[in-house]
């Protein structure tokens, strides 16, 4: 086993660490350019014989990278990642570094992990009702 690869690794080529993943998100502008990225980043996987996780939505593209074999990052992922955001330079798509695409990345994680969306509202407005029960905001006093 390799030693740990350092969450900087991937800073330096503008790539966050999110859980055990590298995330990236890309602004493409349209959904024409989101799917050339992916053309390009499918190119450069089977190539190396490593598959990120794609999101393609019409604003942009969304990349995680892990080595699924050895259940964390490795230097596969820090080459990959390079390779995608040169690529994406090359098409002329921002990546793009902040927090809501921080919280997109944790959104759609924990998506992967629940199975469906989040609730989009307060935890406490679901206290007492079971399985299948319509869902709806607290009432509030007048």
């Amino acid at each position: 086993m390799s030693d740990r690869i350092e969450p900087q690794r991937f800073h330096e080529a503008g790539w966050r660490v999110v859980r055990d993943d590298a995330a990236a998100h890309f602004r493409t502008g349209s959904f024409a350019k989101g799917v050339a990225l992916i053309d390009a980043i499918g190119a450069l996987a089977d190539a190396a014989n490593h598959h990120p996780d794609v999101d393609l939505r019409y604003h942009g593209v969304t990349v995680r990278l892990r080595t699924h074999s050895e259940r964390r990052l490795t230097e596969r992922d820090v080459t990959l990642a390079r390779q995608i955001s040169d690529a994406a330079r090359e098409l002329d798509v921002a990546l793009v570094e902040g927090r809501l695409e921080l919280q997109e990345e944790q959104r759609l994680l924990d998506v992967e992990h629940c199975g469906h969306e989040p609730p989009t509202i307060a935890p406490r407005a679901l206290r007492g009702r079971g399985p299948g029960a319509p869902v709806h905001p607290p009432h509030r006093a007048r």
